[in-house]
C-alpha cells in the first residue's frame, strides 16, 4: 500500500472528485437520503474540504488503485478526522484499516487527541472506533495517541514526518 499526502495547496478538485466517489459508493440508505435531500451536496462537500487551511488528505493506493482515504484537519489541539473511507473490497480484511492509520499517524501531531464525529446511524463505524478505545466527549469520538499505538503495535521511530510539498497526481 502506498500513501500520497496532500494539503490545501496541493490537493486538486480532481483528487476530491475521486475520493467523493468512494464516499458516495459507501453511503448507507440513511446517508443517501440525506445526500439527495441537500442541493449541491457534492460541491459543498468538496468546498468544505478544499477551503480548510489545516487540511491533511491522505490517499491510499494498492497497485495504483485508490482504495481509501483519510481527511484530517490538523487543528491546534486536535487531529480532527473529517472523513475516513475504504472501498468495499478492502473493508473488514483485518489489515487495511490498521495500515491506513499506521501510515497517516507520522504526519499528525501525536501530542493532540484524535477526534471525529460519527453519524448516529453508522453502527459499523461506532463499533470500530469504540473497539480502538475511543470515548465520546462533547459529541465527538476521542482517542489519545497512546491508545492508537497500543492497538497498532507501532514502531514510533517514524513519527513527526512532514507532508511533502511536491504535488503528485
Amino acid at each position: 500500500m502506498e500513501i500520497i499526502n496532500k494539503n490545501q495547496q496541493t490537493i486538486t478538485r480532481e483528487d476530491l472528485e475521486k475520493i467523493y466517489e468512494i464516499y458516495y459508493k459507501n453511503t448507507t440508505i440513511e446517508e443517501f437520503s440525506l445526500i439527495i435531500s441537500q442541493k449541491n451536496h457534492k460541491e459543498k462537500w468538496i468546498n468544505d474540504i478544499i477551503s480548510n487551511p489545516k487540511l491533511l488528505c491522505s490517499m491510499f493506493y494498492d497497485n495504483n488503485v485508490l482504495i481509501g482515504y483519510i481527511i484530517i484537519f490538523l487543528e491546534e489541539k486536535e487531529n480532527y478526522i473529517r472523513e475516513f473511507e475504504i472501498i468495499k473490497e478492502y473493508q473488514n480484511d483485518g489489515k487495511t484499516f490498521k495500515e491506513m492509520i499506521k501510515m497517516v499517524l507520522p504526519y499528525t501531531n501525536t501530542n493532540n487527541l484524535y477526534t471525529g464525529r460519527i453519524l448516529s446511524f453508522n453502527e459499523d463505524a461506532k463499533k470500530t472506533f469504540n473497539g480502538i478505545g475511543t470515548f465520546l466527549h462533547e459529541g465527538k469520538y476521542v482517542c489519545p495517541y497512546n491508545r492508537l499505538i497500543k492497538l497498532l503495535d507501532m514502531d514510533t521511530r517514524n513519527l513527526g514526518k512532514s507532508i511533502p510539498s511536491k504535488d503528485r497526481k
